[in-house]
């Protein structure tokens, strides 16, 4: 009876232990985000103020730093299960928006001018 009940612990233990992320993990994920955040405030300070002038400024540090919180999340809870998370079926056009959003910014940081980025839209 009390090896059984050790047995169960044990197994309880080893499946709580996995679904925390390591130190490594926790560190990158931290660090990506960090530096996410700083770029998407960047973003929005400096880049959104001078958007008439400099559009590919604000294009540029937002993707940046969607791709790097992005990043951070998938380091968290690993790469393979995150895209496996992303890509299920109830999941799908929710991650397909996220990606296409970020194509929108793509004339934006090739330095186009209003007229031009009217038209991309347009399309």
């Amino acid at each position: 009876m009390q090896q059984g009940r050790l047995l169960v612990v044990s197994q309880l233990t080893s499946t709580l232990t996995c679904r925390f992320p390591s130190g490594q993990q926790l560190v990158h994920f931290f660090s990506l985000l960090g530096v996410g955040v700083l770029f998407l405030i960047l973003a929005f300070f400096v880049g959104l103020p001078t958007l008439l002038l400099s559009p590919s400024k604000f294009a540029l540090f937002f993707t940046i730093g969607c791709c790097l919180v992005f990043s951070g999340f998938a380091a968290l809870k690993g790469w393979r299960s995150q895209m496996k998370h992303m890509l299920q079926r109830e999941r799908l056009p929710f991650s397909a928006g996220a990606f296409k959003e970020q194509q929108l910014h793509r004339p934006l940081q090739s330095n186009c001018t209003v007229p031009n980025i009217w038209h991309y839209v347009r399309r």
